[in-house]
């Protein structure tokens, strides 16, 4: 995942929200499909201020690439927009399942991987 639009279809899919042969239809939730972009960016904005503290630019267009580590894209990021999705739609159920899921990987994300040694040691 890169781009918008695949951080909007892989909500949809995680979200299930597809026609009768599984595949994404854009036409069944118009609505939502229309506001991923504003969706998108919220979810964008909240991980970029978790991962450094300069300044956000905005996604201009679901085509446009996203400036996020790979890691956050495909293991993060698709959850806090299902979240959002369904919380639009009014799909409790839904929302409860991707909020429960995107609070524990971006929690994942603020753990460093190291530990710095602070030990006192002889001279």
């Amino acid at each position: 995942m890169k781009t918008g639009i695949d951080v909007r279809d892989r909500a949809f899919t995680l979200l299930n929200y597809t026609d009768q042969n599984g595949k994404l239809d854009h036409t069944l939730y118009a609505d939502v499909s229309a506001r991923s972009l504003a969706l998108i960016n919220q979810i964008y904005a909240e991980l970029w201020y978790a991962l450094c503290p300069c300044g956000f630019a905005e996604l201009p267009s679901l085509s446009d690439e996203i400036a996020l580590p790979e890691r956050v894209l495909n293991d993060c990021m698709a959850f806090g927009v299902a979240m959002l999705m369904a919380q639009t739609i009014g799909d409790a159920d839904n929302q409860s399942r991707m909020t429960d899921l995107y609070n524990q990987k971006r929690a994942a994300l603020s753990h460093l991987c190291r530990r710095k040694d602070v030990l006192p040691r002889e001279v």
